[in-house]
């Protein structure tokens, strides 16, 4: 990573290692949501919280390193209502990130594709959510838990 130093040379460098990292996420997907750039992130890098990766990608937006791509609106049943709106991000055209081996060894664990992009980024997409997590079923029929086991998880555990 270089560092951009200000005119007077004085003060905070401007660029920041977890922005270059999520350039390297980027540039690997073409275009991607915050919780998906996490988790990703979690698998090639070190662990970091979810809001860090929401204000790296506000503040890339401010500094013309990343584009706001497109809205998504998902209707479902959620714990905070009845729909979830996803903003896509991608990478500035300008910009040239070399993207290391660790992001696409996260890509193909979490089972994504290189370069997604949604369906159209200039309006919002309303779209009925389809879960991804496998619910196992008892004897009786009914649901009792959700069944992780192929997600790895690269922090640490407290407890």
């Amino acid at each position: 990573m270089i560092a951009e130093t200000k005119k007077d040379g004085r003060g905070r460098p401007v660029g920041s290692p977890i922005r270059e990292k999520i350039k390297q996420i980027l540039g690997a997907l073409g275009c991607a949501y915050g919780y998906k750039i996490h988790k990703i992130y979690l698998l090639a890098f070190e662990p970091l919280e979810a809001r860090q990766i929401y204000y790296h990608l506000k503040k890339g937006v401010q500094q013309d390193e990343f584009k706001e791509y497109g809205i998504e609106k998902i209707q479902g049943n959620y714990t905070w209502g009845s729909t979830s709106t996803r903003k896509y991000y991608s990478l500035d055209p300008t910009v040239v990130v070399e993207i290391p081996d660790s992001v696409f060894s996260a890509m193909r664990v979490l089972g994504l594709k290189y370069k997604e992009t949604p369906e159209d980024s200039n309006k919002v997409v309303i779209k009925e959510s389809d879960s991804s997590e496998k619910v196992s079923v008892d004897k009786d029929g009914g649901k009792n838990k959700v069944d992780d086991s192929d997600v790895s998880r690269p922090h640490k555990t407290y407890g």
